[in-house]
């Protein structure tokens, strides 16, 4: 009994992850971007997916929604929206990059800015300097030198 629950463990601990991801990393444009979703109207969260690197580049959007595909998830048929302009000039439909399992990969669906649907943001990983953990090196090497050196001198005390 007490394998069954073990195997029961093992197999959620393993499915649970994959079925609640909600940020990947992925790379466009030579840059490593920390990407996950939000979840609302335009109304709400245009200040949000205007402040997006592909906002007024469709092609970046596609670029983007190529990287990720389906890894953040599929919300009915669809992929979360890679919102990337308004339709026209002084319009509020919001026009977005998507994959729909059974379409494809497709550009230019205007929304309405009042219904609510899953958008997809981005920040930049910033790049970790090498010399970030010089100084830890130089710390550890400099223990274990001590230590050797304190156990000469306890030996032949």
């Amino acid at each position: 009994m007490l394998r069954w629950i073990y195997a029961l463990l093992c197999v959620v601990t393993f499915l649970l992850p994959a079925a609640t991801a909600k940020a990947v990393t992925v790379s466009v444009g030579g840059s490593d971007w920390e990407v996950t979703t939000i979840y609302g109207n335009y109304n709400a969260l245009g200040t949000t997916l205007q402040s997006q690197t592909w906002w007024g580049d469709s092609a970046l959007a596609a670029d983007f929604r190529d990287a990720v595909g389906n890894s953040l998830g599929v919300f009915g048929y669809l992929t979360p929206m890679f919102a990337y302009g308004l339709a026209s000039s002084g319009s509020t439909f919001v026009t977005s990059c998507y994959s729909h399992t059974i379409q494809g990969d497709l550009c230019g669906l205007s929304l309405y800015p009042t219904s609510d649907f899953h958008y997809v943001t981005a920040e930049l990983v910033p790049d970790v300097p090498l010399p970030a953990g010089l100084p830890m090196l130089l710390a550890a090497l400099l223990s274990l030198g001590y230590i050797a050196k304190r156990r000469t001198q306890v030996r032949w005390g």
